[in-house]
């Protein structure tokens, strides 16, 4: 029997508790399971697990990179940004069944098969904030348009 997919809603807020509020005046919150919004919160990925990105973020495509800080032309963009990211619509991800770390690893994030990525707006600058998953992550949406 498989797991309920998790539901990660993401809106755009001005910023007042954002960890990066003093670069930009917008950023994203996000909620985990209808849970309350945080500005910039960190997202772990967990093994075996599906998610769903709901995004609400007009004017600020929502894409997921290497790029701590974001920005004009979705830098160092992994998934979303050759598409000009996605304002509007659901992004489903599957992270692998299996994929698991101990404490001291999630620590260290030193194995291979973990990412420390971000997810971030790609026409402004740090917005975003962490995401941590697995190399093996499959990117599963049709791209909302």
């Amino acid at each position: 029997m498989g797991r309920t997919p998790s539901v990660i809603s993401v809106k755009v807020v001005k910023k007042k508790k954002h960890p990066w509020k003093d670069f930009s005046p917008h950023g994203y919150a996000v909620s985990v399971d209808g849970g309350p919004f945080v500005e910039g919160r960190e997202l772990t990925l967990q093994d075996g697990r599906e998610y769903t990105f709901e995004i609400d973020a007009p004017g600020h495509p929502f894409y997921i990179g290497h790029s701590p800080i974001g920005g004009a032309k979705f830098p160092e963009s992994v998934f979303l940004g050759d598409t000009g990211g996605v304002q509007k619509g659901e992004v489903r991800v599957r992270v692998p069944e299996g994929f698991s770390l101990s404490d001291d690893e999630w620590a260290a994030l030193g194995r291979s098969n973990v990412i420390s990525m971000y997810y971030q707006c790609g026409r402004h600058r740090s917005m975003g904030g962490p995401l941590i998953l697995s190399a093996e992550t499959e990117w599963l949406t049709d791209i909302p348009r």
